[in-house]
């Protein structure tokens, strides 16, 4: 049974560590990793598109820049937004996966690190940009993990404090840095007694960051009666704001608790915004420079979608014997994007239908401005001929081009390798001069399998040739199945026929029954689908409208019966707004299924978030049965309406959801969050509520939440990883439930192999009870990335409980690495307090080896060294340092702004108590290098 949702905790009472990952409830002035990305990306594409000409507006606002590029296509816009939404999920990844690690958040001065991680991030793109297919998800993976760095900088390091708002342009993109930071000897800051903490930090010119206890570097130990020392991050449970200096400079939050610098937040969430926007659009080094404009528009879902009068949507389709399955599924979603779009402004002036086979160079040319004839045209089609596998594919593509209006695109369909290769150049050109885009859906080609039993051999010439065509004309080409052709066929028409298609609800009735319908004024064209195995159930329809006047069909109300789908249809142009009412007899069955869609721009999105150790992030699987997590729904062109009531659709029913505003001043969107404490199915979420003009309207989003008793967490491995050289992948089953459970896990590796072992393990989990193990992979020289994919399954079943993946880069570079480490004994727990700690000292050598390139840079904290050294070299390291400092980190950086390190402890597990002082000066740490062949 699903359990009603308990009141949703307003305020996040755990400490974070930066700036939040989400929307703060309660704390409308905060600007989390959310809102800062959403605006900075915004302000980048408003920019890029503004620069390249592609968007004609007067608006100035960015997020209506972007709106105006999209125009009434409200899909392409969401799609987008789910790029950026994307961007922000792999943001939370690193806040979550990373907390102890300093230098990703820019605490603890570990600013040069950072630094150079962030330009270490950007090479990998320039990497991945070089790599073919691109992989585009891996993208931006990078793109989220340097976002959250660079925007960290603001918050945590004393910038905003010594610059107000402005970027460090230097950043992640250059080597220098451009700023000295200050030395491990120096102080930065001075004790700061009471909240908020008011010019307690130094701004002599040079940067400095905030230590936080928990993280790998630890706050250099004060007497307690010293008034200066090193700055804290400060803020609600950081144990280091307790040593001197007392305090700390972070601006995460608008908020004291959290921020002692809290009220300058608004300023560094600022810098944060315009340092998004820099590395998105900046001339000459932006991230579209980087990528180029081209690949740019492709990973941020930029494609700009035909929403100009006068275009086409046009077929060209092989009728041979074997596309059968394949000219149902075109007839499948040529029915859906008809009734969507017919009446909108988006509907096409012309559908043009062409046909191809052999000998039959061309059949059919049809076009007609009539969407329902251009249905009933395919329903005609029939598949015949063929069995020599060549067809004559690029004639039927160039007779669809000729009847296409300019500004087209072309569907080619074929399972076939093109006959008529020949015609490859005059395709082009003709496409090109009328402006045309080619998209290619191959079933099959002569390269990958053949047409009759006949042995044929094959090649991928034609393959080759349909993606120059594709490139050339700014088309594409999509190698399917037969049996995936449905789902190809229609994520491919999202992504480039304008749309605003929602769904009103899903319902099934009794024949005979009434169904009310709420058309809101958003609605400009309402789509009722009849599914099931009827038959035309044209005069078995009683419709009426809000003032209770039945409805007779007319060019305005339109009906239409798929006979090749047993599909009634009936389409409402502009509808007037209000309750209708639907009755619907069915001498055959005892019940109807109805599908209501409707064009709109009112719609919403859900992401289930978990909460972990105070952070509110994307959920990564399946949810775990009983445990509590929060739905965050966004709602898209509210305007002056209100959300009344939300609700989850599970087996039992509809139950209704508490919900809580979260974000309500956007232009954009408003937010909500609720509870939920999951314990079977979710199959959608339903929104009611009433319009600007007080009509009601209801939306359902489909959806599937499954709650599952088992939970897997792999190891995350974020540094490159050397070709050919094997290496393990840790994870970890968990049996979170009260009864054993047989189970079996599943590795798939891309571009990369197991080493050994199997790639399906059983495993039995007693109850509560979890399994640790590793799988040792290697990469390939033949791929810059390995891909690898972990499932686990119930014994038996295909079915996967939970899933993880994840990209590791690859290198044929053998970066620094630490080959051997001579330490002297730990420090005496008498020696770790501040009166005698400077009289006991400790002593370490270490050994780097690397090749194929040079190390640049050798620091312990933040003080560095340069040494520049020939490739296949090795360096012998030396420290030197007293029992006050009784841990340090080696950090070495290469060529290639790659970072290894090296954690050196001689505490024993204790900490340096800070007590009064004593006449002793603390000694510094000393470093000896020296290089040799």
């Amino acid at each position: 049974m699903f359990n009603q949702l308990l009141s949703f905790v307003l305020i996040l009472a755990v400490p974070v560590l930066s700036f939040p990952p989400q929307t703060v409830p309660g704390e409308p002035h905060t600007r989390s990793h959310r809102e800062i990305t959403i605006e900075g990306v915004f302000r980048g594409v408003a920019r890029v598109l503004q620069s390249n000409a592609l968007v004609n507006t007067s608006h100035t606002d960015a997020k209506q820049i972007v709106r105006d590029y999209f125009e009434s296509d409200a899909d392409g816009f969401e799609t987008f937004y789910n790029v950026i939404l994307t961007i922000i999920d792999h943001e939370n990844e690193v806040q979550k996966n990373s907390q102890g690690l300093a230098y990703v958040h820019v605490n603890g001065e570990q600013i040069y690190r950072a630094h150079m991680y962030l330009c270490n991030l950007r090479l990998r793109i320039q990497t991945i940009i070089g790599t073919h297919p691109l992989d585009k998800d891996y993208l931006l993976v990078c793109i989220g993990q340097y976002l959250y760095t660079l925007q960290e900088f603001y918050s945590n390091t004393n910038w905003i404090e010594m610059k107000g708002v402005t970027i460090n342009k230097n950043l992640g993109l250059v080597p220098n840095l451009g700023y000295e930071v200050w030395a491990l000897s120096e102080d930065t800051c001075d004790n700061c007694e009471d909240r908020p903490c008011r010019n307690n930090d130094y701004r002599e010119g040079k940067l400095t960051s905030g230590y936080k206890s928990g993280q790998d570097i630890h706050k250099p130990a004060k007497p307690s009666d010293y008034q200066s020392g090193k700055c804290s991050h400060g803020g609600l449970g950081d144990r280091s704001s307790k040593i001197p200096a007392r305090g700390g400079i972070n601006k995460e939050r608008f908020n004291v608790t959290f921020s002692p610098h809290y009220y300058l937040h608004p300023q560094a969430s600022e810098a944060a915004v315009m340092a998004t926007d820099f590395f998105i659009s900046a001339n000459s080094s932006g991230l579209v420079h980087l990528i180029g404009l081209k690949t740019f528009l492709q990973v941020f879902k930029l494609r700009r979608k035909n929403t100009r009068k006068g275009y086409s949507i046009a077929f060209a389709i092989d009728t041979t014997g074997s596309m059968s399955d394949d000219i149902r599924a075109v007839i499948r979603n040529s029915v859906n994007i008809v009734t969507n779009i017919q009446g909108t402004e988006n509907e096409p002036e012309r559908y043009v239908l062409t046909t191809f086979n052999d000998p039959v160079k061309v059949g059919m040319r049809y076009n007609t401005s009539d969407g329902y004839q251009m249905i009933q045209q395919l329903q005609l089609l029939h598949a015949h001929g063929g069995g020599d596998c060549p067809e004559y594919a690029l004639a039927g593509t160039l007779a669809a081009i000729e009847l296409s209006l300019p500004g087209s695109t072309v569907y080619v369909f074929t399972d076939a390798d093109a006959k008529d290769k020949s015609e490859m150049s005059h395709v082009i050109q003709e496409a090109i001069q009328r402006d045309i885009s080619i998209i290619f859906m191959l079933t099959g080609v002569c390269g990958r399998r053949t047409r009759d039993k006949r042995d044929t051999r094959h090649t991928r010439s034609t393959v080759d040739q349909f993606n120059k065509i594709a490139q050339k004309t700014g088309g594409s080409v999509h190698e399917t199945t037969k049996e995936q052709i449905d789902e190809v066929m229609e994520t491919v028409m999202e992504e480039t026929l304008p749309s605003a298609d929602v769904i009103n609800e899903v319902k099934t009735i009794r024949s005979g029954s009434n169904l009310k319908i709420f058309i809101d004024t958003d609605s400009s064209v309402v789509k009722i689908a009849i599914m099931g195995k009827s038959k035309n159930l044209s005069s078995n329809i009683q419709l009426r409208n809000p003032n209770d006047i039945q409805i007779t069909f007319n060019k305005d109300i339109r009906f239409m019966y798929m006979s090749t789908m047993k599909l009634n249809i009936v389409t409402m142009k502009s509808p007037l707004p209000g309750e209708w009412n639907l009755m619907i007899v069915d001498p055959e069955n005892d019940s109807v299924t109805v599908n209501i869609t409707a064009q709109s721009s009112l719609y919403f999105a859900t992401h289930l978030m978990e909460m972990d150790d105070g952070l509110l992030s994307a959920l990564d699987g399946n949810p775990i049965e009983g445990h509590r997590y929060s739905l965050m729904t966004t709602v898209y062109s509210l305007g002056n309406g209100t959300v009344d009531r939300m609700g989850v659709l599970t087996k039992s029913g509809l139950h209704y959801i508490e919900i809580f505003p979260l974000v309500n001043n956007s232009t954009i969107h408003t937010i909500f969050l609720s509870e939920l404490k999951l314990n079977t199915t979710v199959s959608a979420i339903v929104m009611e509520g009433t319009d600007g003009l007080g009509f009601e309207f209801r939306r359902t989003r489909t959806v599937f939440i499954e709650p599952v008793m088992i939970d897997l967490s792999v190891q995350q491995i974020t540094e490159e990883k050397r070709y050919d050289e094997p290496f393990n992948i840790t994870f970890t089953i968990t049996n979170k439930g009260d009864s054993p459970i047989e189970l079996t896990m599943t590795i798939n590796i891309t571009q990369g192999r197991l080493t050994n072992g199997d790639a399906a393990i059983p495993v039995s989990l007693p109850p509560f009870d979890n399994f640790t193990s590793n799988f040792p992979v290697i990469g390939t020289s033949s791929s810059h990335t390995l891909k690898y994919s972990i499932g686990v399954q119930k014994k038996g079943d295909s079915i996967d409980l939970q899933r993880k993946q994840n990209t590791i880069m690859l290198t044929h570079k053998q970066h620094p690495e630490f080959v051997h480490i001579n330490k002297s004994s730990d420090c005496p727990i008498a020696s770790l307090n501040t009166a005698n700690c400077s009289l006991y000292s400790w002593k370490a050598d270490v050994l780097l080896q690397f090749s194929d390139v040079n190390v640049t840079n050798i620091t312990l904290s933040s003080v560095a060294l340069l040494f520049y050294v020939k490739n296949d070299s090795r360096i012998n390291v030396s420290i030197r340092g007293d029992c006050c400092t009784p841990s340090t980190e080696v950090q070495v950086f290469d060529s290639d702004f790659y970072s290894v390190v090296q954690s050196l402890d001689f505490s024993g597990g204790f900490t340096v108590q800070s007590i009064h002082s004593t006449s002793k000066d603390a000694s510094q740490v000393m470093f000896a290098v020296s290089a040799y062949s």
